[in-house]
């Protein structure tokens, strides 16, 4: 007679399966973002395109990569390339220092918004929204539970730097990759669609998305204000 142990197993990894997927997404991306501000350092990598469109005319799109380190509390160093150009940034607490291939000097102008400070990619989440579970996923080797967070221009307009406006048209998503086994942010993308501004002449829509990738969670890096 077969053992049903292959059986017995399946049943069991359904009802944990079931079992996370029916706790609260708001209250687990709330431990999790908890959790982060508890690491020591992280690396990470951000990906970012801001794309205006409109009918009869050509596309704008300007795409950035970042890579980076954090060392807790508030240090962030990351080298940025964009069209062409590459960058070195510095950021220890409200202090800013730019490399442009020339040399660190201090400047009071971020140009990446997602990079305002040291954690401010995190702290983007934070905020209104409606939470979701959107399923389970895999990132950097490890399984995830993923956070689906819909977000209307009341909610941007909690999130945006500067108190800088937001159109009454703007809706975004967050969605945010959580370690099963350690409960930390391995992932988080972000979408945002507004009606273009005055800049964008003849264009309808900008849409702005951007990609972080979080690894080597509590190893601790070494960040230096540039002499």
């Amino acid at each position: 007679m077969r053992r049903p142990f292959p059986i017995v197993v399946l049943a069991l990894i359904a009802l944990v399966v079931i079992a996370v997927a029916s706790t609260d997404p708001a209250s687990r991306l709330e431990r999790a973002l908890a959790a982060m501000e508890g690491v020591e350092g992280l690396r990470f990598e951000l990906v970012a395109r801001v794309e205006a469109t409109g009918a009869g005319v050509a596309p704008i799109t300007t795409d950035a990569r970042m890579v980076g380190e954090f060392q807790a509390p508030d240090r962030l160093h990351v080298s940025i390339v964009s069209r062409g150009s590459r960058r070195e940034l510095v950021i220890v607490g409200r202090q800013q220092w730019v490399d442009d291939g020339a040399g660190y000097h201090t400047t009071v102008v971020v140009p990446e918004g997602p990079l305002r400070d040291a954690k401010a990619p995190l702290r983007f989440i934070r905020g209104g929204g409606a939470a979701s579970f959107a399923g389970f996923g895999l990132s950097g080797g490890s399984a995830t539970y993923r956070v689906r967070l819909d977000l209307s221009a009341g909610d941007l307009a909690e999130r945006v730097f500067g108190g800088d406006s937001v159109p009454p048209d703007a809706r975004g998503v967050i969605e945010v990759e959580i370690g099963l086994a350690d409960g930390l942010i391995r992932r988080q993308t972000v979408e945002i669609v507004t009606g273009a501004d005055a800049f964008y002449s003849g264009h309808e829509q900008v849409r702005t998305t951007y990609r972080v990738a979080y690894w080597d969670h509590g190893r601790r890096q070494e960040v230096r204000e540039p002499e």
